[in-house]
């Protein structure tokens, strides 16, 4: 496929890659298939490829390489014949060390990040309960404060990387009693006391990746293992899902792709009535719709990619890649079971582990069902839904909200943040404000002055509830109503007021 994104620099990375999966994974992806894992000797070498490098800084072993380095690197690492190995590199590398350099404090970043990035550590996110998996607010895992350590309490399950990890990215309540606002993200080393495995889970896919039952029992990390702020895990965990999904995107349909490629090359040697099946017209056509949906699905993360890239806010181009692509590789994988016939049905033929592999894809970051609900939401009320509101309690301009905003500043909470906000209002009452944050005092004006240390666009009725606490900002945020590019500094600025 001839795409624009990738240049000569991006190619030469891939066929790195290609030659790499080639020589130390296709070989072995049956015996790690069976032995339920792989061993941990190929996470420096895989490192030494510079997988979980590309999006970091020099100062932290990475690359400093764009995004399209990712793409390359995921597309060949998910041809290798089996899901299950990818999945668990692409949770260490996309979900649990970005947390950690995005949110970490410097000290983490060197204890955590850096050998992270060296492939010398193994991380995991740890977010599902038993009772609760979207439904993130549901979750039951508390961190109670004890003077400089947290006293961590609960479970997890369906925890990629859980048996075999160094350190999990974990989803706690420090405040039980606040539900969204209550759940922080913190650093849990899994040597720490009271950790234990439960049990690893017998999966019906990706059978190369252990996935686990954590318990947590009495156990004491610091309170320097936080990341980010108390109380603002659940929106970091929102944020992080677009990449999440984005990845999940581009590697289930590279997974289709080499599972469509694989059942090209059976048909062309498997014979039938004096001819090889690829003649057959049945099979010719149905090869040319798959062609042309894998073109479609590549396409569409390609777009969602690029805005992501950009700093765009693209929930909905994500959350459609999502779907799309982890739908496309079961239907990918179930039409190429029927065109390998009787073999497709037994294990030593590849399209049966692809099916059961790309199962999960429509359930991981968000099932299909979860997808297609954000964008009922999008598409059905769009930009021009409204927060409806109580009639009877008449709501302030957004005018008058922008003036009251130095009355309500709290400058304790600030604890000495400074920053510059732009405001970019749209639908009913449009406008432009910029509000300044200083240790002791907050300034509004109209238009957008000076360098922005985050811009936010937002329509206007839906800032109005907010502000009020008639609006969810979490619904806003996920739904696309409410575009912010530096989600640490708009919760900041939440915490002033």
């Amino acid at each position: 496929m001839i795409d624009k994104h990738f240049t000569e620099e991006h190619q030469a990375f891939r066929q790195a890659v290609r030659e790499f999966i080639s020589r130390e994974i296709r070989p072995v992806i049956d015996d790690w298939e069976q032995a339920g894992g792989w061993p941990r000797e190929i996470l420096p070498k895989i490192a030494e490829l510079g997988m979980f490098a590309i999006p970091y800084p020099e100062k932290y072993g990475g690359l400093d390489l764009d995004i399209w380095f990712s793409v390359a690197l995921l597309e060949e690492l998910c041809s290798c014949g089996g899901f299950g190995f990818p999945m668990a590199m692409m949770v260490h590398a996309y979900m649990a060390t970005p947390a950690v350099y995005r949110w970490g404090s410097e000290q983490l970043k060197q204890e955590w990040l850096v050998p992270s990035i060296r492939g010398e550590r193994l991380g995991a996110l740890g977010i599902t309960e038993p009772n609760a998996g979207s439904d993130v607010a549901g979750i039951l895992t508390t961190a109670v404060r004890d003077g400089d350590e947290y006293v961590i309490n609960g479970s997890k399950t369906f925890i990629t990387n859980g048996a075999s990890a160094d350190f999990i990215v974990l989803a706690c309540k420090t405040d039980p009693e606040q539900g969204y606002d209550g759940i922080s993200l913190i650093l849990f080393p899994t040597d720490t006391p009271g950790f234990s495995v439960g049990r690893t889970l017998n999966k019906l896919g990706c059978h190369s990746s252990d996935t686990a039952e954590l318990a947590f029992e009495d156990c004491r990390v610091p309170t320097a293992n936080l990341l980010g702020e108390e109380g603002q895990g659940f929106y970091y965990i929102m944020d992080n899902f677009q990449l999440e999904r984005l990845v999940a995107s581009i590697g289930t349909c590279s997974c289709a792709d080499w599972i469509f490629r694989k059942t090209i090359q059976y048909t062309r040697e498997r014979e039938a009535f004096g001819r090889p099946i690829s003649k057959f017209q049945v099979l010719r056509h149905r090869f040319a719709d798959m062609a042309t949906e894998i073109q479609a699905g590549k396409l569409m993360a390609y777009q969602a990619a690029e805005l992501f890239a950009a700093g765009h806010n693209c929930v909905r181009e994500v959350t459609m890649a999502k779907l799309y692509c982890t739908e496309l590789a079961v239907s990918v994988a179930d039409r190429c079971i029927q065109a390998y016939g009787g073999y497709g049905y037994m294990e030593e033929y590849p399209a049966a582990r692809a099916w059961r592999d790309a199962r999960l894809g429509t359930i991981g970051g968000g099932t299909s069902e979860v997808m297609r609900e954000i964008l009922s939401k999008m598409v059905i009320e769009g930009e021009d839904f409204r927060e409806v509101a109580d009639a009877s309690e008449p709501l302030p301009s957004v005018n008058t909200i922008f003036e009251m905003l130095p009355e309500r500043f709290n400058p304790d909470r600030a604890e000495g943040f400074a920053g510059v906000f732009h405001f970019h209002l749209t639908g009913r009452e449009p406008g432009e404000y910029t509000v300044a944050i200083e240790p002791e005092q907050c300034r509004v004006e109209e238009g957008t002055l000076g360098e922005a240390t985050c811009s936010i666009t937002v329509d206007s009725d839906t800032y109005v509830n907010i502000s009020t606490g008639k609006g969810d900002p979490q619904a806003a945020f996920l739904s696309g109503k409410l575009q912010a590019d530096n989600l640490e500094a708009l919760m900041v600025l939440a915490r002033c007021f």
